[in-house]
């Protein structure tokens, strides 16, 4: 495959042996490669839940509540529903019926 540079052989390889300088580039561009998905890549991007993602996190003042505030959030908000007219409900079909049978046939006494 020596197209554009002939292959040298074992005798070139031997007199020119590979040194530091000759891997120096190829470890840098690793480095930089590791660098460049280590600290710039999560810095850009965001998470999928609308969160930021940041290396370093911003210190942020914390907030003063009141004692009513915390009285108010610590008391549980809870909805319940009127069970309402039971009349109007058995008008709209909505209560409790005639029951049905087990359905077979009943059978006349003698």
């Amino acid at each position: 495959l020596g197209l554009a540079f002939p292959i040298p052989t074992a005798e070139e390889l031997s007199a020119n042996p590979v040194t530091a300088t000759d891997i120096l580039p190829v470890v840098g561009l690793i480095v930089a490669a590791i660098g460049w998905g280590i600290f710039l890549v999560p810095f850009s991007m965001n998470r999928s839940d609308g969160a930021r993602s940041v290396l370093i996190k911003q210190d942020k003042p914390a907030i003063e509540y009141t004692p009513e505030a915390l009285e108010l959030a610590a008391t549980p908000i809870v909805k319940r529903l009127g069970k309402g007219d039971d009349g109007l409900r058995q008008k709209r079909g909505l209560g409790a019926g005639k029951k049905k049978g087990t359905g077979f046939a009943k059978s006349a006494k003698a």
